[in-house]
């Protein structure tokens, strides 16, 4: 088990890191949430400390205030929680979209094999008898996933407090995208990529926003302007159009 004490008080730090396969950033589903985005990128991070202790371990434990804490979703409604867990359960993705893993093919699959859920009741004695939930989820990835987590050959590294600054889904998606690619020992480096591409690196449905001015008033230029003041990568970025189309 992870220890939990010394994980909820590691906010001090203001640094919890996790190594994210280049597969698991490029991936697509674009009816995913942006808790479904926080709550995913605290699950690579428990996961992984789970298999650091236990290498073998197929099933991972989770608590809602656990979620709470690493992803700063301000909710007190457990039950909406308990959604945004089964929603992911239920999705597909598309991963290693752009191929950049060379060594693992395209595929389909759940990011969570199977969920199951507990609720412990607990009671205290004061002034009177008082119980309360704690509710407990058990997790299994499937081997791609878990694999991914394990033995991250190509990844990104991602400070998930500085993720809590990104407040849409499209922002923390054009951002890994751009933390994956990024060069290291450059000050300037450069990505090229199509727009039916970016469109869904930042899970935008393709027919959405058709016209490119108003993709980027709404989607980009605010992405952008949120990573350039909020994180640790300045960004520009210049429209290449060939013939009619960007």
């Amino acid at each position: 088990m992870v220890d939990r004490a010394r994980l909820l008080t590691k906010d001090k730090d203001k640094t919890i890191i996790i190594k994210k396969h280049s597969s698991l950033i490029q991936i697509d589903n674009r009816k995913i949430s942006y808790y479904w985005k926080k709550i995913f990128n605290w699950i690579v991070y428990l996961v992984k400390k789970q298999l650091e202790q236990e290498p073998e371990r197929e099933e991972f434990d989770i608590t809602l205030a656990e979620l709470k804490h690493i992803t700063w979703i301000e909710q007190t409604n457990n039950q909406l929680l308990k959604d945004a867990l089964i929603s992911i359960q239920d999705t597909f993705i598309e991963y290693n979209l752009l191929w950049k893993d060379k060594e693992e093919i395209w595929k389909r699959m759940n990011l969570i094999s199977e969920l199951t859920y507990i609720v412990h009741w607990k009671a205290s004695k004061g002034m009177k008898w008082q119980r309360w939930m704690v509710w407990h989820f058990t997790i299994a990835l499937p081997p791609t996933i878990r694999k991914s987590i394990k033995y991250p050959t190509m990844f990104s590294k991602l400070n998930l407090f500085l993720l809590k600054n990104l407040t849409t889904k499209y922002s923390i998606n054009l951002y890994e995208f751009l933390k994956d690619y990024e060069k290291k020992n450059w000050w300037h480096w450069k990505i090229s990529v199509e727009l039916c591409l970016l469109k869904q690196i930042v899970w935008v449905n393709e027919n959405t926003y058709s016209a490119f001015a108003m993709f980027r008033k709404r989607i980009i230029d605010p992405s952008l302007e949120k990573i350039n003041k909020s994180m640790d990568i300045k960004v520009s970025y210049i429209p290449k159009k060939t013939s009619r189309k960007y």
